[in-house]
């Protein structure tokens, strides 16, 4: 469902609550403080600076819900550009793909995508595309 179209969403975008839509409670509205650093203005990933979002959702009657998120951690070629980075693994369900490389090397050279468990395969032809269209993709082996 998703191809190289996927990842083409990538832009800096946030995500805020449609018009008339029921607001959700964050867990500092409730007393709840993760972390050790004050949220920023959005209280959003997208405070950090440098950090893209998208976010597409599909739906089409009756039984189609679905969507993906894509989050590119700076604005450069990741492949060319590795950022650190590391796996926490919430509850083991659903799909993982790429943790090998992180686990081992301790770096990312791909956007990352979040999808449902049957998307995968599609998230990661459209990280393919991508990542393959980039700039300095002759450089990639």
């Amino acid at each position: 469902m998703f191809g190289g179209a996927a990842i083409a969403l990538v832009a800096a975008t946030s995500c805020l609550a449609q018009d008339g839509a029921e607001e959700q409670v964050r867990a500092r509205d409730i007393g709840i403080t993760p972390g050790v650093f004050e949220p920023g203005p959005l209280n959003a990933i997208t405070d950090i600076k440098g950090v893209l979002v998208g976010h597409v959702t599909i739906i089409e009657p009756p039984s189609i819900r679905t969507g993906v998120t894509a989050i590119l951690p700076h604005g450069r070629n990741l492949y060319t550009d590795k950022i650190p980075a590391g796996i926490s693994v919430g509850n083991g369900y659903g799909k993982l793909l790429g943790s090998t490389q992180i686990a081992e090397l301790g770096e990312i050279e791909s956007p990352i995508l979040l999808t449902n468990t049957m998307s995968v395969p599609r998230a990661a032809d459209g990280i393919l595309d991508w990542t393959l269209a980039q700039p300095d993709s002759a450089r990639i082996p």
